[in-house]
């Protein structure tokens, strides 16, 4: 975003919106997260409560994303050209993908190859 605006003043104060609303969700993720946590460890919190927080955590999110997907994100597609695009690319840091990328790649092979070389803890089956 702020690449954009360096370039444009055009929804300036959607993106400005947009900034807090990542603020915002980012602590709302925190502390739900901190909700199921204290659950996962014995807190007792009433279901009400947590459903609440949680149709409020979807909802917020949505609306969210739908602005920023909606309106932002095909404006800065439309605004760009491909020499801003590989700029913008080369100036981001790199960041691995934390579901698939490769830190996780290796976690599974190594789960893989322990599963299938490692003898059972199990007895194996008695004959009939």
């Amino acid at each position: 975003f702020r690449f954009f605006l360096e370039r444009s003043d055009v929804a300036r104060d959607s993106i400005d919106e947009l900034c807090r609303q990542h603020r915002a969700l980012w602590e709302s993720t925190n502390q739900l997260r901190l909700v199921i946590d204290g659950i996962l460890h014995g807190e007792i919190v009433p279901r009400s409560d947590l459903v609440d927080q949680v149709v409020t955590y979807i909802s917020e999110q949505r609306q969210h994303l739908n602005e920023e997907e909606g309106y932002i994100l095909p404006l800065l597609k439309q605004a760009f050209s491909a020499e801003d695009w590989e700029e913008l690319t080369r100036a981001l840091p790199f960041r691995a993908d934390p579901l698939f990328g490769p830190s996780v790649e290796q976690q599974y092979r190594a789960l893989y190859t322990r599963i299938i070389c490692e003898p059972s803890p199990c007895p194996p089956p008695s004959s009939p």
